[in-house]
């Protein structure tokens, strides 16, 4: 399922798949750049990660991916959903330049929060 992530228009897309390797597959073929090439050749091609997220340019556009293996995360939904929403406020804060502020960090939890609202639309 595609999201955008305001306000700051990135393309986020979540994925739960019951065969990681084939949809990795499709997405390659829509020509990513060569760090989503790579996160997802290491995560899926060479390891079968139970979830993972990776980040770059799809035709001129950056976008965020996070895939979930449904068999593997059956009985850890939660912890993965918290895990990788982490990493997706990294790419998030990487690509937009927002610091991490230690004494305000309530923009970085509706950030995070909503990344979590999007992850469990598109399970359901």
């Amino acid at each position: 399922m595609k999201f955008i992530i305001e306000p700051y228009s990135i393309n986020f897309e979540v994925y739960y798949t019951s065969d990681p390797k084939r949809l990795v597959k499709s997405i390659l073929k829509r020509k990513p750049d060569l760090k989503i090439i790579e996160e997802l050749r290491k995560d899926w091609i060479d390891l079968d990660a139970g979830a993972s997220v990776c980040a770059g340019q799809i035709r001129g556009n950056y976008t965020i991916i996070a895939i979930f293996d449904k068999e593997a995360i059956k009985d850890y939904h939660e912890s993965y959903l918290a895990h990788e929403a982490v990493h997706v406020l990294s790419y998030v804060m990487k690509y937009t330049g927002i610091k991490y502020d230690f004494d305000n960090d309530e923009p970085h939890a509706y950030i995070v929060d909503g990344i979590v609202q999007m992850m469990v639309r598109a399970k359901s």
